[in-house]
């Protein structure tokens, strides 16, 4: 028994050590805009956020002429011109459609200093993309590590009405760079701590069979934890 508690810590920690969570950073100018006007005009712009498990989105839209993933991720959005910083949580969604294309849409910036509510739809990069295109039964996505990749990203400003969202200015084709890095898992162990961590174990499993055993047969007294840990550890003065 306590050989398959240890056995199955191990593939617990192992099977951990294999995700590998993706940091993205988009870093662009909203540029002109096509329609309206804003603060947000002309000024530059940084988005983060990260994406823990990239192999499992929260959802996913499978095949009928588009595929997506779509993860739920707290974002940071700065626009250092203006003094605005925002954590907020968003859904960053990864869009296969063919023959469109590849891109990344962010569904929605609210807590403003202007509008209601701002979306980000399409990001496309230059050359390269942003991800492998597979979602649901197609196959489990990838987003592909990019290092500074120029693009394009269209950002659509909204204010909340009786009869729905209006644009306050739309950002058509703004300059933008995309950085998508793998975080490493987090290092093995060393031996030492294995052992430590087995001979815990080890001592647990034998002090319940002990004590489990003496309150059977009434032969042996009850034995603290802290003296089972002492004899592993080759202490025989108890």
């Amino acid at each position: 028994m306590m050989r398959s508690l240890v056995v199955v810590w191990f593939v617990s920690l192992a099977a951990t050590a294999v995700a590998s969570p993706i940091a993205v950073t988009l870093s662009g100018n909203f540029g002109a805009p096509d329609f309206g006007t804003s603060i947000f005009d002309n000024q530059n712009y940084s988005i983060n956020f990260l994406i823990l498990d990239p192999a499992s989105p929260s959802s996913a839209i499978c095949c009928a002429g588009q595929i997506e993933a779509d993860y739920s991720v707290l974002a940071h959005f700065e626009v250092p011109g203006i003094g605005f910083s925002l954590n907020t949580p968003v859904q960053a969604s990864y869009v296969n459609q063919l023959p469109l294309g590849k891109w990344l849409n962010i569904f929605s910036f609210t807590g403003l200093p202007v509008g209601d509510v701002m979306v980000l739809t399409p990001l496309q990069i230059n050359s390269g993309e942003l991800w492998n295109g597979l979602a649901g039964p197609l196959g489990t996505p990838v987003i592909n590590p990019l290092n500074s990749a120029p693009g394009t990203a269209r950002f659509f400003l909204e204010q909340s009405t009786n009869q729905g969202l209006i644009p306050i200015a739309v950002y058509s084709d703004g300059p933008v760079s995309v950085t998508a890095l793998e975080i490493p898992p987090p290092p093995i162990p060393e031996p030492a701590t294995w052992s430590l961590a087995t001979a815990a174990l080890l001592a647990l499993g034998l002090w319940r069979r002990i004590n489990r055993s003496g309150a059977l047969n009434g032969t042996v007294r009850p034995i603290a934890l802290r003296d089972v840990v002492r004899l592993s550890n080759g202490d025989s003065t108890l």
